[in-house]
Order: structure tokens, then C-alpha cells, then sequence
């Protein structure tokens, strides 16, 4: 279907139908198992979706699947439905809407049309066999429902299809920023140009991806404990080619108007839906939070370094089980200026499990440590909410705290009286405005003579700095953070920054201090409806 494909309907009729030069070309040609494409609006990923699986319906055990998250969403006007309906025919697809929305090719094929509304609904589809899976818009669906149906994506019978699309527009908080990261978020640490593959092996909640097949097979083997036969499965090759409103010269041939359409949206989606920003996110809670300044320069996201001396350790802890427990390791300078240096991230562990891996930081990073002598040198201080001194049943049946839990452990590994636990602040209105201090420029420093914040993070805290700027405002009070989103790191950071307030005299305005802020999106050049490049 790359280059194109005569279909014949009649006995003198053929239509043509092919991608358009560039980017829906390149992603028709692509052979990845796991495939995202889009950027801007109006850059052709429904026409994408519709015919990329047309390739295969001369296999009679071909199958797939498109959805939407919503029924509706398919037999919108324009939509998905009235797509295929232009489409299937000239292939002598017949069509039913009941119960499913569903198209079957002379061959046996069928491509089905359907939705997963609540995040229940991928059950559903257990023990479904799925070669071609497609998500419509992929930012409206849970990374749960995703990565289930990715586990239904299998071939059948005689054909060897096992592919999986996505299509999307940007969206600074949604988890596919994290999904595509090494083609999309400018801190990632790996980088990827549109179009090229990566080997992903998938460490829930991490997305690793590796350049080398066999290093790739490695590590699935290692993480996954697999005999190395078995691990050469155990990784998918994925890339994301990007589009947008000027990739699509038959639409805008069709429609110039529409570029007036996204000029006209407000200055966030303007550069979400037009200029393909990942960085921009409409409502954030901290929009002051900039990894890199306007000028490339490191802000708030620093290089991860050995721990330096010299600096006042403190650790914040926000406790959970099902929900992740996040504990962070953060270092204080003379001036009061804050350094994220380790994180604790991860669901599921008791609390002397956690307790472990807490003292396994400490003495891995040498703070508060003597790795010679192996003892604890000095106390540090961990600042909590109050859910860690509620109790839980322990390992004897008994109901404790679970602080009981932690100190148990600390002593057991020879951390007694070195660990101290203080409860935190209860106010919500006073941990946001000190993160927000501290997000703040407080002026130039020694090596930092532009400014600095007063807040750093080293880039091996992979989840604080996820996280954070993902925050939302609740709707019931807007000065505080939505507690119903990902917001454990945040929590254990606020524990730690309201243990040391920060005046509001060192959080001045940026401009104030000279600094100056990334653009909401970057410069780019003028282009015409006309002027369009394959690159």
C-alpha cells in the first residue's frame, strides 16, 4: 500500500488510493510492531487509520480493530464510520452497524469498529486474538486499556500480522508523552528522530528503549528472568513519524480555511494542534516549572551527579501500597536552595520493604553513610504525611502503625535512632505555594551567575519530574493541587518544603531576576498553505 494500490470495483472503474507524499507515506511504509503517528490536527491520521490495515484484508484470517473511547466518536459526522464508508467498498466490503460496527472483505477479513468508554471494558476483549489494533486518538484512553489490548495482539490462523497504531495530537500530560518519550519530550534521555525505530522493553511503569536489538534482548532477559531463546520476544520495536496541517496538501487543497481555524484557537491549543508543542499544558498547577530556560540552558532538571557534600540531606515520604509510595532524597545548601538528588518510586511493596529500600538509598548515595566502616555516620530527618502513623496489620497479624513498621526495619539494618519520622503540614494551601516558592528564581549564585531556582532536580528522579508538571488545579478549590492525579512525588516534596519555608522574598516573578522564560513555543519559520516539504 506504500506506493499505492489499483482496486477494481467495476468492469470499467479502478480507483486509486494511495498515501500522501511524506509522513502518512513513511508511517504506510513503516514495520514496526508498535507504530504512533500524528502531532498537529488535520495532518491525515483518520484516512491513516482507516486504510493502513487495507494492506492485509486479502487474508482470510486477517482481523482488526479500531477504537474509539466513545460509541459516538465513531459515527460522528466525518468520522471513522462515514471514513470507511468512502473507502471500503471499492474492495467489495460489506457492512453492518448491529451490533457491532463492523466491515467484511470478500476474503473472510473484518475490520471492526468499537469503543472502551469505561476502563472495564477492555475485559471484554479477554482471550480476544487481534493481529491489527488501532487507537483513534490514543491520548483519550487509559495507558490500562493500551497496554491490555496490546496483550490481545496476536496473529490467527494463516496470517503473520501482529501490528498495533496510534494515533494522537500532543498532550504535555497525557502517559503516551511517556509512551513516545524519545521522540517527543526533549528531556528524555535517548533521542529519536521521527521515523526511527527503537527496541522498547517494557518495565511497568518504565518505557525502556535501546538502539541495539541484542542489548535490548539483555536486558528483557535480566529484568524478566527469561532464558535468552525467549527474550528475543520479549521486545517490541516502536517509532512515532509526526505530522501536520501542511503534511496534508490534498486537505488543505480541499479546505484552506482550516489553517485559519487553528491560527484562531487560544495560544495553548494553537500550540498543541498547529505547532505539535508537547511542552505547553493548558491548566497547570505549576506553570512556572521550565526543565530547560528559553535558551537551552538547564533550570529546574539538572545532570545526575554523585550527591554532593556540604549539603543538608532531608527525606520526604508519601506512603502508599496500591498507589505508588514515593520517597525522595533532597539536599539543602547554605543560601536554602533545594536539590532533588534520588527518588523511591514504586506500588505494591509492604512497609518494610519499603523501609529497606529507603536505607538502600542512603547508603548507596554515601549520604549520612560511611560505606568503609559500614555504619550510619549522622540522623537525617523524613518528613510524612499522616497516613504513616496510622496502623496496618504486621508481619505477626497484629495491628501497628506502620512508622512502627519502618523503625523495625531501620534498626534491623543498623540504622537505629539515625532515621527520625516527622508529620508534615496538613494544609494544602501552604505545601503548594512552598513548591511554588521554591520553582521561583532566587537569583544568581556562584556557578549560576544568569540565576537559579530554588528548587533543582537531578534527571535520575524520573517521576518528580513526570509528574509535576502533569499537575492540575482541583475545580472545587483552585489553589490547590488535584489530589485525584498522579501526585505522590509532589506530596513527598511538599512534605520536605514546608519543613523549610521559603520567604516570599526570594520568590520573585522570573522576569524580576532577569531570566528568560522558554516561549510558549518555539520561533518557526512563516510558511504558506503551499510551501510544504516532505521532511
Amino acid at each position: 500500500m506504500g506506493t499505492g494500490i489499483a482496486i477494481p470495483r467495476l468492469e470499467q472503474q479502478t480507483k486509486e488510493i494511495r498515501p500522501q507524499a511524506g509522513p502518512q507515506e513513511r508511517a504506510f511504509a513503516s514495520d514496526v510492531d508498535i507504530l504512533g503517528y500524528g502531532g498537529a490536527a488535520y495532518g491525515g491520521k483518520t484516512w491513516f487509520l482507516i486504510c493502513d490495515p487495507l494492506r492485509y484484508v486479502g487474508e482470510p484470517d486477517f482481523g482488526a480493530v479500531i477504537f474509539r473511547r466513545e460509541s459516538t466518536q465513531i459515527t460522528n459526522e466525518g468520522g471513522l464510520w462515514d471514513e470507511a464508508a468512502s473507502i471500503y467498498p471499492w474492495f467489495g466490503a460489506k457492512s453492518v452497524s448491529s451490533p457491532t460496527h463492523r466491515w467484511t472483505f470478500p476474503s473472510g477479513a473484518k475490520i471492526t469498529f468499537t469503543h472502551l468508554q469505561k476502563e472495564e471494558d477492555k475485559y471484554a476483549h479477554q482471550g480476544g486474538q487481534y493481529p491489527y489494533i488501532g487507537f483513534d486518538e490514543a491520548t483519550h484512553f487509559t495507558e490500562g486499556q493500551v497496554w491490555y489490548l496490546i496483550g490481545r495482539n496476536r496473529s490467527r490462523g494463516q496470517c503473520s500480522v501482529r501490528k498495533v497504531r496510534l494515533t494522537f495530537n500532543p498532550d504535555g500530560t497525557s502517559w503516551i508523552k511517556r509512551m513516545f518519550a524519545p521522540w517527543v519530550d526533549n528531556t528524555c534521555p535517548i533521542r529519536a528522530q521521527p521515523g526511527e525505530p527503537l527496541w522498547l522493553v517494557r518495565l511497568v511503569p518504565e518505557y525502556c528503549y535501546f538502539r541495539d536489538y541484542w542489548e535490548a534482548v539483555e536486558v528483557a532477559a535480566r529484568e524478566h528472568n527469561l532464558e535468552p531463546h525467549l527474550a528475543e520476544h520479549a521486545v517490541k520495536s516502536v517509532t512515532f513519524i509526526e505530522a501536520d496541517i501542511y503534511d496534508n496538501r490534498i486537505g488543505m487543497e480541499r479546505n484552506p480555511g482550516y489553517l485559519a481555524n487553528l491560527l484562531s484557537l487560544d495560544p495553548v491549543n494553537r500550540a498543541r494542534l498547529l505547532y505539535k508543542d508537547w511542552n505547553v499544558v493548558s491548566d497547570r498547577f505549576f506553570s512556572d516549572w521550565h526543565a530547560r530556560r528559553g535558551d537551552g540552558a538547564p533550570w529546574h532538571v539538572v545532570p545526575t551527579e554523585p550527591c554532593p557534600g556540604g549539603l543538608a540531606y532531608t527525606l520526604g515520604l508519601d506512603y502508599g501500597f496500591k498507589s505508588p509510595f514515593a520517597c525522595l532524597l533532597v539536599g539543602f545548601d547554605a543560601d536554602g536552595r533545594a536539590l532533588v538528588c534520588r527518588e523511591l518510586y514504586a506500588e505494591g511493596l509492604k512497609a518494610s520493604e519499603q523501609a529497606g529500600r529507603i536505607v538502600d538509598m542512603l547508603e548507596s548515595s554515601c549520604v549520612c553513610y560511611d560505606p568503609a566502616g559500614r555504619r550510619p555516620t549522622e540522623p537525617i530527618e523524613m518528613h510524612a504525611g499522616h497516613d504513616i502513623f496510622a496502623a496496618q496489620r504486621g508481619a505477626e497479624g497484629r495491628m501497628e502503625p506502620i512508622v512502627d513498621i519502618y523503625y523495625r526495619t531501620f534498626a534491623e539494618r543498623g540504622w537505629d535512632g539515625y532515621i527520625s519520622i516527622v508529620e508534615s503540614g496538613r494544609d494544602p494551601v501552604t505545601r503548594a505555594e512552598q513548591v511554588r516558592r521554591y520553582l521561583a528564581d532566587w537569583g544568581p549564585s556562584e556557578f549560576w551567575p544568569q540565576g537559579r531556582p530554588g528548587l533543582q532536580v537531578m534527571e535520575c528522579c524520573a517521576n518528580l519530574i513526570r509528574t509535576l508538571p502533569m499537575l492540575k488545579s482541583d475545580e472545587a478549590r483552585p489553589e490547590v493541587v488535584d489530589t485525584t492525579q498522579e501526585d505522590h512525588a509532589y506530596d513527598a516534596l511538599g512534605h520536605i518544603l514546608t519543613s523549610r519555608p521559603a520567604s516570599a522574598e526570594v520568590a520573585q516573578m522570573p522576569e524580576e531576576r532577569g531570566l528568560r522564560e522558554p516561549p510558549l513555543f518555539e520561533e518557526r519559520p512563516k510558511r504558506t498553505i503551499w510551501d510544504v516539504t516532505d521532511n
